[in-house]
Parts: C-alpha cells; sequence; structure tokens
C-alpha cells in the first residue's frame, strides 16, 4: 500500500466535495467541436461513489481522448454509451483498479500493469478500487472516425484503425499488458508530466501508444485474467471479514470452510484483487492499524499488540520495528508531530 501515492491523491481531491466526482473537458484540436467528433466528453458519461475523484478528459484529434483519473474511493459506477468500435486503453500509475464487466466477468490491475478493452465491454460497469485510492491514465480511440481521417501524423506510418478494431474488439474481450518497460515508457512520462504539459504529452504518447499496439505480435498481449463478479464478490467478503477483525487470526483453510471456497482459488483471487498474498496483505494492515492506533491515541502498547492480533508485547514490537524500521514507542513521540497519519 502507496502511502505516498495515497496523500499525494489526497492533496489533489482537497477541493473535490465527498460523494462527488468531478470532470472537466479540455479540446485540444483546432477541429470544430460537432456532435459527430465528440465522442467522450462531459455530457456522455455518469460517475457515482461514495468517495471522490475527479477526471481530466483531453480531446487531442477527433476520435482521440486521453483522461487523467484519481480517486479516494473503493468503486466508481460508471455509465456510457455502449459504443464497441471505441478502444479504451488504461494504465494504472498507482493503486489498483478493477471492473465488474457487463457480462459478469471482473478483471484487475496493478501498477504498471495495461488493460485493452472496448466500451461495448465497460458500459455500465463498476470500477473498484481495492486499495481505496487510485490513480491513472485511459486512451480513448475511435477507430471508425480513426478510419475515416486520422491525424496527419499517422501517414506513412502503416497506421490501420480496421486492424486495432479486429484485434482488439473482437468478441468483447479484454486483454492485457503485465507490466513492463514498454508500458512504463508509454504512460510514466504521461503520468508525470506538469500540468502545463499535459496536453502536448497526450498527443505525443496517444500516438505512440496506438503505434505501438498496432505493431504489436499477440502473443505480446494476454486474455485478461477473469474471474466471475459472484466470485470476486465472495473474496470482497471475506476481506472485509479479516479487516473487521484484525485482533482474530484465521488460517486459510478455516476461510475456506466458512466461505465455501477451496483454498487454492482463495489464494490465488486475493492476490489477483488485492495485489498481495493474503498473510503478507492482512500483516501489513495490521501494522497499519498499529500505526494509526500509536499516533492517534494514548492506548498502551499492549494492548495495541493485543488490538492488531500479536499474542505478547514483545512479538508486536519485533514485527513493528521490523516494518516500520522503529520501536513502537520511538514511532508514537515521533508521530506526535505528524498530521498526516494514512488511513487504512
Amino acid at each position: 500500500m502507496d502511502q505516498n501515492g495515497w496523500q499525494e491523491i489526497k492533496r489533489a481531491l482537497q477541493h473535490v466535495a465527498p460523494h462527488t466526482v468531478t470532470l472537466s473537458y479540455m479540446q485540444c484540436t483546432n477541429e470544430p467541436h460537432t456532435q459527430e467528433n465528440t465522442y467522450f466528453d462531459t455530457t456522455s458519461v455518469q460517475m457515482q461513489t461514495s468517495g471522490k475523484g475527479h477526471v481530466e478528459i483531453y480531446e487531442i484529434f477527433p476520435g482521440l481522448a486521453v483522461l487523467f483519473y484519481q480517486f479516494l474511493a473503493q468503486q466508481v459506477h460508471v455509465v456510457h454509451p455502449p459504443v464497441p468500435f471505441l478502444l479504451q486503453i488504461d494504465y494504472c500509475d498507482q493503486g489498483r483498479v478493477g471492473w465488474d464487466m457487463q457480462n459478469g466477468d471482473a478483471i484487475y490491475l496493478g501498477s504498471g500493469d495495461v488493460c485493452i478493452h472496448n466500451l461495448h465491454h465497460c458500459a455500465n460497469a463498476a470500477m473498484r478500487f481495492p486499495l481505496g485510492f487510485y490513480r491513472g491514465v485511459a486512451i480513448l480511440a475511435d477507430l471508425k472516425a480513426l478510419q475515416i481521417k486520422s491525424p496527419d501524423i499517422f501517414q506513412q506510418t502503416g497506421f490501420d484503425p480496421t486492424a486495432l478494431q479486429k484485434r482488439f474488439c473482437k468478441d468483447n474481450q479484454a486483454c492485457s499488458i503485465l507490466s513492463c518497460a514498454d508500458t512504463q515508457h508509454l504512460f510514466a512520462p504521461l503520468c508525470n508530466a506538469p500540468h502545463t504539459q499535459r496536453a502536448a504529452y497526450a498527443r505525443l504518447k496517444a500516438v505512440e501508444t496506438l503505434l505501438y499496439l498496432s505493431r504489436l505480435s499477440p502473443e505480446q498481449t494476454r486474455g485478461m485474467s477473469q474471474y466471475g463478479a459472484q466470485k470476486v464478490a465472495l473474496i470482497r467478503e471475506i476481506h472485509d471479514f479479516l479487516i473487521a477483525n484484525p485482533a482474530q487470526r484465521f488460517t486459510i483453510e478455516t476461510l475456506s470452510k466458512k466461505y465455501l471456497i477451496n483454498t487454492s482459488s482463495l489464494k490465488t483471487m486475493f492476490k489477483a484483487v488485492y495485489g498481495m498474498p493474503l498473510a503478507a496483505y492482512l500483516k501489513e494492515y495490521r501494522m497499519k492499524c498499529a500505526m494509526r492506533l500509536l499516533a492517534n491515541g494514548d492506548t498502551s502498547i499492549a494492548d495495541v499488540a493485543t488490538a492488531v492480533g500479536y499474542e505478547t508485547q514483545g512479538k508486536f514490537t519485533k514485527a513493528f520495528k521490523a516494518y516500520a524500521g522503529t520501536l513502537p514507542s520511538e514511532f508514537r513521540r515521533q508521530s506526535r508531530h505528524l498530521s498526516d497519519v494514512e488511513q487504512v
């Protein structure tokens, strides 16, 4: 769980009201802004959340847009037109993101991963953020509009929107590229660009990404690890049960029997959704809980140890020092001077 990422997004969204997703639209093309070439703007999408978020939409060419996402939320329900020839390329920069797709599948991305799908697949879907925060970018390409008139920069490159549509929009299936040097090269500069340079980087990186995809062999992409939404809902139920009871410890076998799921599926799906093995996730969660208790109250260290599932203060102190690099007592003294301890 990236504390720095969480805090950066919190600061960026400090003026956004709770239960609100704000959207801003920037037209960065000289083409007339007409209904024919306005395929994704602030009027064609609805977002609802119990958290907060902001989306910036840059229309960089007719038929091509780049979206910048920032969310502090557990989920956002998104409704937009179900257009099969609109290709969406999502990149997860910080946090984790998953979609409950229309066909009942659920897919998840970790930092550095890319997902490619069309907008029919996610027209009425929930975006979920298992770590409670998310920052990422998406490139939207209207392949029909680009077939009629591509930006001049694509001339003499061999770029063929029809080929992309056949490859990535077939059967409404999503595919992915796992985090690698290529995904970092394509998207990291875009995510980290100064706000004044976003439009310029959006043009450069959107074009580069489409050209990259156009020469990508089928072997270099893979089908997304898709799970039934009901099974993912069960994993979330198990997760919520565990974090509601940090003082208690449950084995994989106990959870398997309680929730009627085999141990292998439980371990595999938990890691797919939350990005870490279950035991490692809970250990980190317990340490975050302990940090909050130490920072925000006068609870004794022995009681903090009990509250987060440690039988003795000695075992807790050893685990805490290994995680935080300092003793619980020293962390408490230091935290008196801090104003922003991460929520867990």
